[in-house]
């Protein structure tokens, strides 16, 4: 014989359900966090190698900008040279 009554062993077996549930819950929702996680975490890395590709980049269209200025300038003195030696005559 049980000493609880019926309903007490039913409320019992309820409540464990619904333990048993939530658990089940949690587990998904944790399955799920960690899923996103990861993708997070690849999305961190690829934004980063994608930043460092960009800065790598902008560094080779800076020194090639520095290179023309340089080009500019030297053709801008040439053609000022050739201009006052063209007015000396």
């Amino acid at each position: 014989m049980s000493s609880q009554p019926n309903g007490s062993t039913e409320s019992l077996k309820q409540r464990v359900s619904e333990i048993e549930d939530a658990l089940v819950v949690m587990a998904h929702l944790n399955t799920d966090m960690s899923n996103m996680l990861k993708e997070h975490t690849n999305f961190i890395r690829e934004h980063e190698a994608t930043i460092t590709r960009i800065d790598a980049r902008l560094d080779r269209m800076s020194e090639k900008a520095e290179a023309t200025d340089l080009r500019i300038e030297q053709l801008v003195s040439a053609i000022g040279q050739l201009i006052a030696r063209d007015s000396q005559r």
